[in-house]
């Protein structure tokens, strides 16, 4: 039976794009969309097919949903942190009159905490792992932590308003959480001394301000998890509202020095680097202004307060110990991270404080010398002297190809001399110590792995320029290029292995041989084999920045050395072939 034709007005309608049968749109014609047959069909005697295509969607369509997404995604964020504020403020000024806040200022009993292990340094079976790698149990002789549940109910039991201080067991209790991470907050103080001041009543002159007691409290939040992290604002905005009192009546400058190390730190930790290098950049410009160092040793000329200083003289050895402690830790915190953030550091191996790694002071007691020698033969020395040595040798390698190495030869066998001995210095990456010989550790320590990738990066970029003409300096080199591949099969253990990809035939694949570790540590904490911190991927990533700087400098000379391009393409096919 043959289909009668449409009518005109049929003819004319306008179909939605893509529903034309097939010859139509081959031919490009308009098409009725009759089926089974259309009238142009139906008119030619052709084959009608209607076969259906999938229509491709505007740029500006998959943009719009990604947009739309990325909306979503910051909404539900500022609900979040709205949220967990919202939370912590109710959470700490719930139950009225539940217990009640004593009015009585009475001092903390000083608790035993870890100090140094009183066993083999060994990680023990018996001992419990914590985050961030931390091994606290018995098998050390270490008196375990506050239960984080125990804390928890405190803060659900005491009311507090304002700006008030907190319950005397509840501040004992997160000071406990806080100290056994303290290394990985940079604060490198004496333990004894600070939980001594710490027993003080408030109204004595050595007590702890409360500046740096909230800085605590904000640590000990940030290395907990669940609960506790979400009391991490309410803190930070008690920390800041304290350090502008110290600072508005000059009270216990050195307490508002740590706190600013300990705001830094968790401001880096939270990856809002930005607002850290504010904070420890504004910090040590002060201790800079306050004569930190040189103040330290006036008071064996004169014991009175003296207007030069805006810090006052120490009142005793130990305040003068935690001095020197302080100075190194605003530098190393100063310079780790201006490193990660980008940004330049306040501080320079050339600046007028010299070296704080190695001040020289009056000569005093028996116990100030004894302090001073564990302080000097520390990893605290070690970390200051590795990140003062990469920017040496950085400088170095930049001038090098401009002068030759006849004109730089005295500068280049100092920083040899200087980079031997760190290396022979060094502790191994499998010591659980890590570069804090108090505390234990069951991973690897990020600042450990920080300091072992940057000296073997300024070591093979040193030895490289050297490699072709001096055969101990191609020892050297290929000794760094082993420790490399070290530390990447060390990191990777049982899994796929990845390979680097391209070429391999310019300097810029080290930047592959140096992702190689970064991916590997990533993987080894998605496998859980190791638990491992995001501090890990910015050890790696700090070494990669540097080589990076430096793949970018060398195109501009015109005498490039040979032997630094082939030192890292074969540490590149090093850690590409590894089985």
């Amino acid at each position: 039976m043959s289909q009668s034709a449409p009518n005109d007005e049929t003819s004319k309608l306008m179909l939605p794009k893509g529903d034309a049968c097939f010859t139509c749109r081959r031919r490009k014609v308009r098409c009725d969309g009759l089926k089974p047959t259309c009238s142009r069909c139906h008119r030619l005697r052709k084959e009608c097919v209607y076969a259906t295509r999938i229509m491709r969607s505007r740029p500006t369509e998959i943009l719009e949903a990604l947009a739309l997404e990325l909306e979503l995604k910051v909404h539900r964020a500022t609900l979040a942190s709205a949220h967990d504020l919202s939370l912590a403020s109710a959470r700490l000024l719930e139950r009225v009159g539940r217990l009640g806040k004593s009015t009585e200022q009475s001092p903390v009993k000083i608790p035993w905490l870890p100090t140094r292990p009183s066993s083999d340094p060994k990680t023990p079976k018996s001992a419990t792992s914590r985050p961030h790698g931390q091994i606290l149990g018995d098998g050390l002789g270490y008196t375990p932590v506050v239960p984080k549940d125990l804390i928890e109910v405190e803060i659900n039991s005491y009311k507090w308003s304002g700006f008030d201080e907190l319950p005397n067991s509840l501040s004992h209790h997160l000071i406990s959480l806080f100290l056994p991470f303290r290394s990985q907050h940079f604060f490198f103080t004496d333990v004894s001394y600070f939980l001594r001041c710490l027993s003080y009543p408030s109204s004595h002159p050595e007590a702890i301000h409360p500046c740096l007691l909230n800085a605590c409290y904000l640590s000990a939040c940030a290395v907990s998890r669940g609960f506790l992290s979400s009391l991490q604002p309410f803190f930070l905005k008690r920390t800041r509202h304290f350090l502008e009192r110290s600072l508005m009546f000059v009270d216990r400058i050195p307490h508002f020095l740590w706190a600013n190390i300990l705001l830094a730190a968790n401001l880096g930790r939270l990856r809002r680097l930005e607002e850290a290098w504010v904070v420890i950049s504004s910090a040590s410009r002060f201790a800079l202004a306050c004569d930190l160092v040189r103040g330290i040793g006036a008071e064996t000329e004169s014991n009175k307060q003296s207007s030069e200083y805006l810090l006052p003289p120490p009142r005793n050895t130990a305040g003068a110990i935690d001095r020197i402690r302080l100075a190194h830790s605003i530098y190393i915190t100063d310079q780790s991270i201006a490193t990660f953030s980008g940004l330049p550091p306040t501080f320079h191996f050339d600046e007028r404080w010299g070296s704080p790694s190695r001040p020289t002071y009056p000569p005093r007691d028996e116990e100030y010398k004894t302090q001073l020698a564990e302080i000097w033969g520390s990893d605290m020395h070690l970390k200051v002297l590795i990140s003062r040595m990469f920017a040496r040798v950085h400088k170095f390698a930049l001038s090098y190809g401009k002068h030759g190495y006849h004109n730089m030869k005295e500068e280049y066998y100092v920083l040899d001399a200087q980079i031997t001995a760190q290396h022979a210095a060094i502790p191994p990456l499998s010591d659980p110590r890590g570069l804090q010989p108090s505390e234990a550790v069951s991973a690897i320590n990020p600042h450990l792995l920080l300091a072992h990738t940057t000296l073997y990066g300024s070591g093979l970029v040193l030895w490289s320029l050297r490699a072709g003409e001096d055969r101990e300096a191609r020892r050297k080199m290929l000794g760094c290029q082993q420790a490399l591949v070290r530390i990447c099969e060390m990191m990777r253990g049982p899994g796929p292995r990845s390979r680097v990809q391209g070429g391999l035939l310019s300097m810029l694949h080290v930047r592959n041989a140096v992702r190689v570790l970064a991916h590997e540590l990533q993987l080894a904490e998605v496998r859980g084999n190791i638990p491992l911190s995001t501090n890990h991927c910015a050890a790696i990533e700090y070494l990669l920045d540097f080589l990076d700087d430096m793949t970018l400098s060398f195109p501009a000379y015109v005498d490039v050395p040979v032997s630094l391009k082939d030192t890292l393409t074969t540490t590149a096919q090093s850690l590409s072939n590894l089985e």
